[in-house]
């Protein structure tokens, strides 16, 4: 995996997509305090444990 980030060009500005074998961790350790998490519902049911502060964070979208 990469880590450069890819810069995707919005109508509302910038932002960065990163791809990496350790995000999940990473993520969890320290999730950003600004960021908006969209996550499939199976998915953060299978991964509660590993994404226990990403979801507990106050912009979470289960969908």
């Amino acid at each position: 995996m990469s880590d450069q980030a890819l810069v995707i060009q919005s109508h509302t500005g910038p932002y960065e997509a990163r791809f990496d074998r350790e995000a999940i961790a990473a993520l969890n350790a320290a999730p950003p305090e600004n960021a908006h998490v969209i996550i499939d519902d199976r998915v953060a049911t299978l991964y509660a444990d590993q994404l226990g502060n990403v979801l507990a964070g106050p912009s979470v979208l289960r969908v």
